[in-house]
């Protein structure tokens, strides 16, 4: 079927293409970029010219094998002959590739591993390409996508010194049981990425052993949509605190990265692939180095392309080969029809070459192969075993590993068979570390335990692996199984953990340690270093039984603000050098603040029993505050400072949430060439720590509304439309809640203009530190747009602060009463109030009107001078010595009418409830019915905030939501037939 195609394509081709190339060039083009050039019709394509002159890697590697030479001496002589052979001839080839007009000259990738240049060129740029003497081919460079899972992923719960039954029926116990866990082996995890703090791969990331960019290919450690998660699970996955163990090699290492071109846009190609497996021949730059390359490379992707035997493309697997690392592939989720076995793994050059799994069911004791299981023969042609696809099977059915955010799914796949091989060929490779990755495929592929039909078959391959067979088949070879590594004085760091910010300048470090050895440990020595800090040595003593679990806590460091690397290794244990030390080094990152908490404290001493207790938070400037019974609990006890606890009969503890008020930005509009627009632009902002924008300034020509749009860094968008209703300058609400990030734009997206900045030094980036910074508008550094004097708040980094409450047990006390001569204050009028304790048996009182201000004694007098509601509180000291408090509400006014507002006598009569209101005021005219009524509510300069005009029924109450607004002072003014009232209504907190 496919040679038919390949006819019918090239004959194809040759009409179209004849006529503007000699046929000689004309067949540098291979099949499947011929076809793309005569299908698509595009001003570029991706394309990669194989150069002639390469490596005979398969005679180099046929020399390895005469010359029977270690692996690790293989491995560094193909990095080396490879990058010899690219430095030899490449840059020549490169200068004209940029001379040849068409060609990008930012698209051009060299690789080594095969001796070839990706670049991206128009059709008579790859046709130029195509006819320079050095050039062997010219090849398309082909999309490569995911193979999708068969069914969506089910949550699945963690398993305490659970085996998965996957695992069970590939015979992995039996390993476990000789001593083979996978220890001193390495995974690579061609895939979606990895996450690096799952409690079932943390401990098995190659990253506490190496460098970040020798351990995983993209800018940030993350995996894009918990697939590759689910992938390292099954080949490696542990959790050593609870001993779930959901990996064939628990004690591997896994690198990883994101193949998609090192990012999450899902946009990548052969190139991007090829730069992945060039990576892991040589990860961290030196090619005299082989303990940084993987063992076994575990692939679920699969090609555009259904090009077969590509010279240039498929060297690249050889030369992983001949480095004597594994390729192991999913079969694809295409079944079950014949032919379905996905590119690249459909080639079929020899036995286990390229390698590829089938998904079969091993919650099912009968072993069924999956319905959507790719089948072959491959379309790629062959006879005998070549033709049969795929290799071996392995179980991909509802398979529990892990997921992102820490959590376990159920998936299925022939991406969930894969790694069950993946993890097979680690355990393999422990017991024989001198063989190469082809040698232990063959091992599986010869020692599977036959299902389906008799013999090999298009279902099952050879039939499902079996690791025991496996393990003996290469015994039976003459290969002698090396002894694994000894347990003993085998002590593990687990955990590191630190908060998430070490505040004050000082870093808490705990280490979370178990022992492995047969005896008991009694003494260890453990070393770690924060950034370029000191080395610290830490001693401890005790008894720690075999499997238990101990927790350090290390001596405080202080550092500098910043963000470092920690390092942490145990360098001996019962006075002894552990023979597995890779099980003792941990990395992670701490992050140190000069900033602490604000402080929160209890006014006066113990609490009488069943008295109340009167809290506050010292801070600087305006801020939130929410009380807590926990540390974490999101339930609140209340908020505000001061704050009253009342009826308390035994000592407790309580949490103050602070979330500081603060301003970024411009503060206003200040400065030369400022002008109004309505563009669709506005600024651009990092957040590195949540936070609530909740408002901006902004400067109006004209009323009306306003569309503006918050633009995350996924291109998601949150809308808020405006209503302006005056001209000039004003201050609107967004409460918009914005997570850490990059590349945020605040934007104006519709309606009418507002007012900008333009030319000139803006004076970017504006900076709050380590919670948001802008950066430039829209248009850059020259301008700023439309939003002026930010109002941000955010939770305190250093979370909570704790206040203990000690309750008297020998005191009781019924809680102070306090009067005020008015409970609203007019400062119209005066801003004074009489404050006085009515109850008897205390002394030593001490007032906090609420505005920064105290006083002492019986009855005092407080004057106000802003308008707002305030929290008075007051501690009064009993004859028995305890503290008891009480509080009060003070709500101060203006009622003298802005310069603006004329106050006529109000008719008909208006009523207002309630007053002071919170989430809504009612509004109701007395009398008959009224035409064209128009009710405005405005801030206490008049500047109107929302308005309504329309008729009212006799008795009819009109409601007005104040939830959008401040807690403070505000008008409502009502217009009828030529007559305007104004009214003072109070939003309380």
């Amino acid at each position: 079927m496919d040679l038919v195609w390949k006819t019918r394509a090239s004959v194809l081709a040759l009409l179209f293409l004849g006529t503007l190339l000699p046929a000689q060039q004309w067949e540098k083009i291979t099949i499947d970029f011929q076809d793309v050039l005569l299908k698509q019709d595009k001003p570029s394509y991706k394309a990669y010219a194989l150069l002639k002159d390469r490596v005979d890697i398969r005679a180099l590697e046929a020399g390895f094998r005469a010359r029977q030479l270690p692996v690790d001496e293989r491995a560094r002589i193909v990095v080396q002959t490879l990058m010899d052979k690219a430095t030899s001839t490449q840059p020549g080839f490169l200068e004209q590739l940029r001379s040849i007009k068409g060609i990008s000259a930012g698209s051009l990738q060299p690789y080594w591993i095969t001796n070839m240049v990706f670049f991206e060129g128009s059709r008579a740029a790859v046709y130029a390409v195509s006819e320079l003497p050095e050039v062997a081919s010219v090849g398309y460079d082909a999309p490569v996508e995911w193979i999708e899972t068969e069914s969506a992923p089910a949550p699945a719960p963690p398993s305490p010194n659970g085996t998965e039954p996957g695992l069970e029926a590939i015979g992995a116990p039996a390993l476990w049981a000789m001593g083979y866990t996978g220890y001193g082996t390495r995974a690579l995890i061609v895939d979606t990425g990895t996450e690096p703090d799952h409690p079932a791969l943390t401990n098995q990331f190659l990253y506490h052993l190496q460098s970040q960019n020798s351990s995983f290919v993209g800018e940030d450690v993350i995996d894009c949509d918990g697939h590759g998660t689910h992938v390292a699970g099954t080949i490696l996955g542990l959790d050593r605190l609870t001993n779930d163990t959901i990996g064939v090699a628990y004690e591997a290492k896994w690198m990883s990265g994101i193949a998609l071109s090192g990012s999450c846009d899902n946009n990548t190609s052969t190139s991007g692939i090829t730069g992945m497996f060039q990576w892991a021949l040589n990860p961290d730059g030196n090619p005299a180095t082989t303990d940084d390359i993987p063992d076994v490379i575990n692939n679920s992707w699969r090609s555009g392309s259904t090009f077969c035997d590509a010279d240039g493309v498929f060297e690249t697997y050889d030369a992983l080969y001949a480095a004597g690392i594994a390729v192991v592939f999913s079969a694809g989720n295409d079944g079950p029809s014949p032919e379905t076995i996905t590119p690249p793994k459909f080639n079929n050059w020899d036995l286990v070459r390229l390698f590829s799994v089938g998904n079969l069911n091993a919650n099912n004791p009968s072993l069924t192969i999956s319905s959507g299981s790719s089948r072959g023969p491959s379309i790629c042609g062959g006879t005998g075993s070549l033709l049969i696809k795929p290799e071996v099977s392995a179980p991909g059915s509802t398979v529990r590993s892990a997921y992102v955010g820490g959590e376990y799914s159920f998936l299925s796949g022939t991406s969930m068979a894969a790694p069950h091989v993946s993890g097979a060929i680690l355990l393999l490779k422990e017991a024989f570390p001198y063989l190469t990755g082809e040698d232990l495929m063959l091992a599986l592929y010869f020692s599977a335990t036959d299902l389906g039909p008799e013999g090999e078959d298009n279902d099952y391959g050879m039939g499902i692996i079996n690791l025991p067979a496996a393990y003996q088949y290469l015994i039976d070879e003459g290969h002698i199984p090396e002894l694994p590594r000894s347990f003993d004085h085998n002590a593990r760091i687990l955990r590191i953990n630190t908060p998430e910010y070490n505040c004050g300048n000082t870093i808490s470090l705990e280490a979370v340690i178990s022992y492995a050895g047969p005896d008991t440990l009694q003494e260890l020595v453990l070393e770690y270093q924060v950034g370029d800090g000191p080395v610290q040595t830490y001693e401890w003593g005790g008894l720690l039984p075999p499997g238990e679990l101990q927790t350090l806590e290390l001596p405080a460091i202080n550092m500098p603000e910043g963000t470092y690397e920690t390092v942490m290794g145990i360098v001996s244990a019962n006075g002894q050098v552990d023979e597995r030390p890779e099980d003792n080094f941990m990395k992670t990152t701490v992050t140190v603040l000069e900033e602490d908490v604000s402080p929160a404290m209890l006014i006066g001493d113990s609490v009488c029993t069943g008295g109340h207790a009167l809290l506050q938070v010292l801070t600087d400037g305006n801020a939130d505050i929410t009380w807590h019974s926990s540390p974490t609990s999101n339930a609140t006890l209340g908020s505000g400072s001061p704050f009253l606890l009342e009826d308390l009969t035994a000592s407790g503890t309580i949490y103050a949430e602070t979330s500081p008020i603060r301003k970024v930005g411009r503060p206003d509009n200040s400065g030369t060439n400022t002008q109004f627009s309505n563009q669709s632009r506005g600024l651009r902002f990092n957040a590195f720590y949540p936070f609530t924008l909740r408002s901006v300034k902004v400067y109006a020509e004209e009323t009306g509304g306003r569309l503006l749009q918050l633009v995350k860094p996924d291109g998601a968008v949150t809308t808020r439309i405006v209503n302006v209703t005056e001209a000039g300058e004003q201050r609107i609400d967004l409460n918009l809640s914005v997570t850490p990030g990059e590349g945020y734009i605040l934007r104006l997206n519709a309606g009418k203009p507002l007012m900008l900045n333009s030319g000139g030094f803006q004076g970017y980036p504006m900076t709050l530190p380590g919670v948001v910074s802008i950066t430039s508008s829209t248009m850059g550094g020259s301008a700023y747009f439309y939003f002026y004097d930010w109002e941000i708040s955010y939770q305190e980094r250093c979370g909570r602060s704790m206040v203990e409450i000690p309750v008297s047990a020998d005191s009781t006390g019924s809680a102070p009463a306090i009067s005020s001569s008015v409970d609203t204050v007019d400062l119209a009028v005066s801003g004074a109030v009489n404050f006085s304790v009515l109850t008897d048996g205390y002394t030593n009182w001490n007032w906090y009107f609420g505005d920064g201000t105290t006083a002492s004694g019986a009855s005092v007098t407080h004057t106000y001078d802003t308008t707002g509601v305030y929290t008075v509180g007051l501690t009064a000291t009993s004859t028995e010595g305890c503290t008891n408090a009480a509080t009060r509400r003070i709500v101060v006014i203006n009622s003298t009418p802005p310069v603006s507002t004329s106050v006529v006598d109000e008719t008909p009569e208006l009523l207002l409830f309630p007053n002071p209101a919170k989430e809504q005021i009612n509004l109701q005219l007395k009398g008959g019915a009224f035409r064209d009524v128009q009710i405005t509510l405005t801030d206490v300069l008049g500047r109107p905030l929302q308005q309504t005009i329309q008729d009212i029924a006799p008795s009819e109450t009109i409601t007005l939501p104040l939830s959008p607004y401040p807690a403070g002072t505000y008008l409502i003014i009502v217009e009828m037939a030529g007559k305007r009232s104004v009214h003072r209504i109070v939003k309380a907190k």
